[in-house]
């Protein structure tokens, strides 16, 4: 965990991350943590991941509503034409969760990735764009409004 905190720091040190933690109000606990990251400035594009959420808090609203406020930044702040996500493409709650946000699965790219645990891995693709994203806000902000 040290490690990988410290590589989000180093990210945000290079100005290519900016990483959050996310923390419950009622505890003031930290109960994950995601990113921005791999901005493109000329292509007006960002990636939001690495994001990881303590199994109590799954599928609570906390990840729609930490997703709804990089998403926002992006948009409104960054002006960004395009969001990027990237799952696993063995991990279906992450995948699902991000078509419940809205995103659009473009395809699989196969042998992506290389992980020490588990040899060559496959990572579908989503984005959300500039387009896309009045609609997708509505939608999110009524989904926050009712779980709060």
């Amino acid at each position: 965990m040290r490690d990988y905190i410290q590589v989000a720091l180093d990210a945000q040190i290079a100005g290519t991350a900016l990483p959050f933690v996310i923390e419950d109000r009622a505890s003031d606990r930290i109960i994950g943590t995601t990113r921005i990251h791999s901005y493109s400035a000329p292509h007006n594009r960002i990636e939001i991941g690495f994001t990881w959420l303590a199994v109590a808090f799954q599928g609570t609203g906390v990840n729609t509503e930490a997703k709804f406020l990089m998403l926002r930044h992006a948009f409104e702040a960054l002006c960004c034409q395009r969001v990027e996500f990237k799952a696993d493409v063995d991990n279906i709650l992450s995948r699902r969760a991000l078509v419940k946000l809205g995103a659009t699965h473009e395809g699989i790219l196969r042998n992506y990735m290389f992980s020490a645990r588990t040899g060559p891995r496959d990572v579908a693709i989503y984005s959300i764009v500039s387009q896309d994203w009045p609609a997708i806000k509505v939608r999110l902000e009524q989904r926050i409004a009712s779980v709060s």
